[in-house]
């Protein structure tokens, strides 16, 4: 019987965000005749714990809001006590104590640092900092091609890409009707959904100026604001400020998106021109829901949306462009079958959870020689 290799996995805020999503499906998906998994976070919310409770070897959790200079130590007390084959890191802190800690611990490992998530346009002096640090790690993964550009890691050894696999089963087998139904969403609406933490990053002010034009323009189009965060007051102030309360409505943080999107006619994902997107779960989840995505284009995006095709892409921050695509759509609803069909077909085609599971064993096999 071959024996199982070991992974003690890291991240900081173990919230709902696409690096928490992506790492999930690993635990969830990697065989467990073949690997034993074991989790290190700063803290964390029961979203996604309870999914993968049952695959793991051991939790631990420093409950603390922010990382202290000495939390190094405690991660390395347990490698020492896990004795981890590979520490595969999707945070820079975690990543950077999982560095010192070999310092500090008997037991040897190999580290894969998971961190690159975006692809920014330009680099600030933390970003250039991060970019200088990744020369520490022998095995860097991105989640988009894009991303590992952006950083100046393309052609090195040890750079690897991990798209974000979706699970086509997490999918409700409801209609549209059926799942507005299920959530009391007005069945005569024309919906658009946008679903991402209420950040600086995601420029939502983008996605509220484009529903004030719509709703000029057009009737029956409700936008929803799924997700939760630090730029929420001030969007939600804005939104009364407009008089758009009827036109827009918040929704929080949620863990049924996928209905959610089901329920929707289009989603949208609006990002700065300076973030710059690495694969967004957002556009892939929606896609696989068969719900078409109007997104900023960024460069991870065009690695996932086909312009014209199974989606549409618009310049950051255009937010006229927006809602000109928006009310197109909504007097197209041919188009909007087609473009679903085909957003599903590119998913299905390069964005599974298998194909997610299989690309992970392959890097760790590559990262071990």
């Amino acid at each position: 019987m071959t024996e199982k290799t070991t992974i003690l996995f890291l991240i900081g805020n173990f919230g709902v965000g696409g690096k928490e999503r992506q790492m999930i499906e690993l635990i969830h998906g990697l065989p467990q005749d073949r690997f034993s998994c074991h989790l290190f976070v700063k803290n964390h919310d029961a979203f996604y714990l309870t999914k993968v409770q049952d695959r793991l070897g051991s939790f631990y959790s420093l409950e603390n809001d922010n990382f202290h200079p000495f939390d190094f130590l405690c991660l390395a007390r347990q490698i020492d006590r896990i004795k981890p084959d590979i520490v595969c890191s999707w945070a820079n802190v975690t990543s950077h104590f999982s560095l010192l800690a070999r310092l500090f611990t008997k037991h040897r490992y190999r580290l894969i640092n998971c961190c690159i998530r975006n692809a920014p346009i330009q680099l600030s002096a933390v970003l250039k900092f991060e970019r200088l640090m990744y020369s520490f790690y022998s095995c860097v993964v991105a989640n988009s091609n894009a991303g590992l550009s952006a950083y100046g890691q393309n052609g090195k050894k040890g750079r690897y890409v991990l798209y974000n696999g979706f699970d086509i089963g997490r999918i409700p087998l409801l209609s549209k009707e059926a799942a507005r139904k299920k959530l009391t969403f007005a069945a005569e609406q024309f919906i658009v959904v946008m679903v991402a933490g209420l950040t600086v990053l995601k420029d939502h002010k983008t996605i509220l100026r484009a529903a004030a034009a719509c709703e000029k323009q057009s009737e029956n189009i409700q936008f929803l604001i799924v997700g939760d965060g630090t730029e929420r007051s001030s969007l939600e102030n804005w939104v009364h400020e407009n008089e758009l309360a009827s036109t827009v409505s918040f929704l929080g943080k949620r863990d049924d998106v996928e209905l959610i999107f089901r329920a929707a006619d289009l989603s949208v994902l609006t990002s700065t021109s300076w973030f710059g997107e690495g694969t967004s779960n957002s556009i892939i989840e929606s896609m696989a829901c068969g719900t078409p995505v109007i997104a900023s284009d960024s460069p991870g995006t065009r690695e996932v949306i086909k312009n014209g095709e199974n989606g549409f892409l618009v310049e950051c921050g255009d937010h006229q462009a927006l809602a000109e695509k928006i009310i197109e759509l909504q007097r197209a609803p041919e188009t909007i079958v087609k473009l679903s069909i085909e957003a599903r077909k590119r998913i299905e085609k390069k964005f599974s959870i298998d194909q997610l599971i299989g690309n992970f064993c392959q890097i760790i096999e590559k990262c071990s020689d």
